[in-house]
């Protein structure tokens, strides 16, 4: 089932297996009084931000509640903050997106991760994911995608397009030949 927020639920991974996650977020409204799924944007470019924050704050149900330009602030705010969803880059000053999103999934496990990067390496892909990302997405996506992974992590699914899926099992094939 799912809360007043809809951010309760499933989550559904790739192999089909489901795990059942507990709310514990409070229920953010935007100014028109609908639920806002709260976002979290860390990035170390502040245009990228901005031009992000811009995009998102348009969707009625979308409400940016902060930005982080390290890995350090992006886990120091999330816990302060605790938005549903985190936009995460990778490469940032203090300790990166990677070692981020390891903090915040396991201090807040209800927190979704959603990482947007330059990067479609494999091993970056995997590591991510490896670290509790819910999301992983490239930074030249147009942005209606960004907002589709916000809204179908928020829900309790992955989201990861199908050009980087073919990357992720290559990779874990990889893995599960050693």
């Amino acid at each position: 089932g799912h809360c007043a927020g809809g951010h309760c639920g499933f989550a559904v991974w790739p192999q089909g297996h489901r795990a059942k996650r507990k709310c514990e977020r409070e229920v953010s409204r935007k100014g028109d009084g609908h639920l806002a799924i709260k976002v979290l944007i860390a990035d170390d470019h502040a245009l990228l931000r901005e031009g992000l924050r811009k995009i998102l704050e348009m969707e009625p149900d979308i409400e940016v509640v902060g930005e982080a330009s390290d890995g350090r602030e992006a886990a120091e705010k999330a816990s302060r903050l605790l938005p549903d969803v985190v936009l995460m880059d990778i490469n940032m000053p203090g300790g990166g997106g990677l070692e981020a999103t390891k903090m915040i999934r396991n201090r807040h496990p209800h927190i979704n991760v959603v990482v947007l990067t330059i990067h479609d390496d494999d091993e970056y892909i995997v590591e991510m994911l490896n670290a509790g990302a819910a999301g992983y997405i490239l930074k030249d996506v147009e942005p209606a995608k960004v907002i589709d992974a916000i809204h179908r992590v928020h829900e309790g699914e992955s989201f990861i397009p199908s050009d980087l899926m073919t990357k992720v099992f290559r990779e874990f094939k990889k893995l599960a030949a050693h």
